[in-house]
């Protein structure tokens, strides 16, 4: 096996420093030695091989492989090989994982802001029907009904720094408005702003985590194919098909849908 500067080496993921500008697509596997990438060629059928198909795949390869080691070791596909191939395996089964719960995060997330955006909603129309008993109207809140949490957000600031204002209180108070509102007005803009900086981290963590599930995918699928490559001037005919990648996959398909990553908020 060949030195590429970051171990355990594969042959198609190659090393570049975590200083260089991103690579094409921004896909890397950051690692201690810097960012793993893969030629487009692999990251795009990487695209239709799901994990847990493709570390079964690894786990069938390394089976055949270790019956004939020596001949593999021939041609540089040895030993040491064989382990950095079941290490990056590994580490594809432990990014799902960090995914999931990545996933789990963004469900948890989705249900407070759904919350929130709901609290603001009962509030802005008490806040409407006191101004208007009151005759300030459009002075407190403007119409209609913002749904985005950007634009939510912005209109429950703008009530607030309104409120401030004591003597618009004053006027309000005999109409319905009461401190319990002024509390959950607070409450409401310190909650959604908390949303606000949160959602754009939490959805950057989910795409640079998908990319590196695609780098190392395609990493695997390319040794696998060099694999099959050289099965057959190792192995007998029947033994050597076995190592194919229509053996091993199957058609490809593309992978299983996953939950969208959550947009950054406008």
């Amino acid at each position: 096996m060949i030195a590429k500067g970051y171990d355990p080496p594969l042959y198609s993921l190659d090393l570049v420093p975590a200083e260089a500008p991103p690579p094409a697509g921004g896909l890397g596997l950051p690692v201690a030695e810097g960012v793993l990438v893969a030629p487009p060629r692999l990251l795009g059928r990487a695209l239709h091989v799901c994990s847990l198909a493709c570390e079964q795949a690894v786990s069938a390869a390394l089976a055949v492989h270790a019956q004939a080691e020596a001949g593999f070791g021939l041609y540089g596909l040895d030993g040491a090989w064989a382990r950095a191939m079941r290490h990056w395996a590994d580490r594809l089964l432990e990014l799902e994982q960090e995914r999931m719960v990545l996933v789990a995060e963004q469900g948890v997330a989705t249900g407070r802001r759904r919350e929130l955006l709901h609290r603001a909603a009962a509030l802005r129309g008490h806040l409407q029907l006191v101004a208007k008993l009151a005759g300030v109207g459009r002075l407190l809140l403007p119409e209609g009904r913002p749904q985005a949490l950007l634009a939510v957000l912005d209109s429950l600031q703008q009530v607030r720094l309104r409120l401030a204002d004591a003597a618009l209180r004053q006027q309000l108070q005999p109409f319905g408005l009461r401190e319990a509102d002024l509390r959950e007005l607070d409450a409401l803009v310190e909650g959604l702003s908390a949303e606000r900086a949160g959602t754009v981290p939490l959805a950057q963590a989910q795409r640079r985590l998908a990319g590196a599930i695609q780098v190392l995918r395609a990493g695997l699928l390319g040794d696998l194919g060099r694999l099959g490559r050289v099965a057959p001037l190792v192995l007998p005919p029947d033994r050597a098909a076995e190592l194919q990648r229509q053996r091993l996959f199957g058609p490809l398909r593309p992978a299983p849908a996953r939950p969208p990553a959550p947009r950054s908020p406008r």
